[in-house]
Order: C-alpha cells, then sequence, then structure tokens
C-alpha cells in the first residue's frame, strides 16, 4: 500500500489522480487519497483546496474500472461538514447517480453513500441531485433492488438512508451517514 510522504504535497497528490496512465498506479493514489482523508483531521478540507473534487469528475467521466473507488473517496470526503457544499456544487453528482444504474455492487453502494453523505444536511447538495432527477433515479433504484432474486439488505439500508438524507430538508440529529 502507497504511504503518503509528509513531504508530498496535497495538490500533488490530487494532480498525480489524473496523470496517472496505469490502472494499478491509480488504485494506489486513489487508497492513498483515502487513507490520507481517513486519517487526517483536516485531511478533506485540504484535498477540497487542492481540487480533489474536479479530479473526481475527470475519473467518473473517463468510466474507468474505479468508480467504486472514486464514489468511496466523495463518500468518506462528504462526511466533513465542510466539503459538503463543494462536494454538491462540483459536477460529480450527475456521475454519482450514473453509478446507480451499473451491474457492480460496490459501485452502487460506493454512489449511494456518496449521494447520502453529500446530502446530509446540505441544502445544495439536495438541490443539485434533484436537479439532476436523482429522486428518480433513487426510486429506479429501489424498483430494481426489489425486483431482484437476491434482497441486498445492505443496499436497501444505504438507499433507505440516501432517500432519507434527500428527503429531509434543515439541520436535525435524525440524519444517517453511512
Amino acid at each position: 500500500l502507497l504511504r503518503i510522504q509528509y513531504s508530498t504535497s496535497m495538490a500533488d497528490l490530487v494532480s498525480s489522480l489524473s496523470l496517472s496512465q496505469d490502472d494499478l498506479d491509480l488504485h494506489r493514489i486513489l487508497q492513498a487519497t483515502l487513507q490520507l482523508c481517513e486519517e487526517e483531521d483536516d485531511g478533506g478540507e485540504r484535498l477540497v483546496a487542492a481540487g480533489v473534487f474536479s479530479q473526481c469528475e475527470t475519473l467518473l467521466t473517463a468510466q474507468r474500472y474505479c468508480e467504486g473507488r472514486v464514489a468511496q473517496l466523495i463518500a468518506e470526503l462528504a462526511k466533513d461538514e465542510e466539503t459538503r457544499v463543494p462536494g454538491g456544487k462540483s459536477g460529480v453528482i450527475p456521475y454519482l447517480l450514473d453509478g446507480l444504474c451499473d451491474g457492480n455492487r460496490d459501485v452502487v453502494c460506493q454512489s449511494l453513500r456518496a449521494i447520502a453523505n453529500l446530502c446530509f444536511d446540505c441544502n445544495d447538495s439536495r438541490n443539485a441531485v434533484l436537479k439532476a432527477t436523482g429522486a428518480e433515479k433513487l426510486s429506479s433504484c429501489l424498483s430494481s433492488l426489489l425486483q431482484s432474486n437476491s434482497h441486498d439488505a445492505e443496499l436497501l439500508r444505504v438507499l433507505c438512508g440516501t432517500t432519507l438524507n434527500l428527503a429531509t430538508e434543515h439541520s436535525t440529529d435524525t440524519y444517517l451517514q453511512y
């Protein structure tokens, strides 16, 4: 696993997300970025300041195999209140909503988590989801899950939490984060 050296700047780490031509290298950089986000108190805010959401949008646009990891990174970033508005305004939401139609369970789950966390106590992100026909896409995702032979309890739980965070306005202590 790639460890981040303190000499590596946030800007260098974020720019390396777009420069990587090798999928394994990109996977390692995403893993290191996730690790930084989870381990450092202000890691998410520093990554946002370095332009991580723009790089995430680029990666999601490219339809690379790493969509699940990118969505997971967005979900982890959006746990921090300070990153939700920039995340919602960044342009990643339509791509996360497209991830709900992906056949890969991890991509669907991480996309749901990212949308849920972006919408947690953030009307800007909720509005972005609604503008991108997110309610209809969540409804379609729910229908697909209920019609499938294998009822995935975890996905249903995350989908319900996402719907709750999208539908609930203003701050209360009853929101769910995933």
